[in-house]
């Protein structure tokens, strides 16, 4: 399979050696389960400046491994808080640039919550506009139902 070229030179996200592991992992389990990936009108994914990717979220950790393994750039995931305290999931969302956020149904501290989350917001609306990559998933939750909530 084929992955796009990330952008490169001055300027650009610096990436880690956990995300790069990160990276080639996830593309190492979407090469095992999906034969081909095509990605629709990816000449409208400027090759600079910031962008925020926003996606349909149905099917679990498959959504964000793909969309991460796919297009190009280093990308910050935002993620539920919760899965930032499971052992292998926590550590392969850190290290691919994982941004917790606390949902209202996950926190006892509601008021402390929307504090934190406006924080986290002001941080990554920075890194977007200072070029940054951003991936979203607005549904906050995976389902069965074969359309968007």
């Amino acid at each position: 399979m084929r992955w796009p070229k990330d952008p490169s030179g001055p300027g650009k996200a610096k990436v880690n050696r956990g995300y790069r592991f990160a990276r080639r992992f996830f593309r190492s389990l979407v090469s095992v389960w999906f034969r081909e990936i095509n990605i629709v009108d990816d000449e409208n994914i400027p090759p600079e400046g910031g962008v925020i990717f926003i996606a349909w979220h149905p099917s679990g950790l498959i959504d964000p491994m793909l969309l991460n393994a796919s297009l190009p750039g280093k990308i910050s995931i935002i993620a539920k808080h919760t899965l930032f305290k499971l052992p292998v999931i926590g550590r392969l969302l850190r290290s691919a640039g994982g941004v917790p956020i606390e949902r209202a149904q996950d926190s006892n501290d509601r008021a402390g919550a929307s504090a934190r989350n406006a924080q986290m917001l002001g941080e990554v609306s920075s890194v977007v506009a200072n070029g940054g990559r951003l991936m979203i998933f607005p549904e906050g939750t995976t389902h069965a139902d074969s359309g968007v909530r």
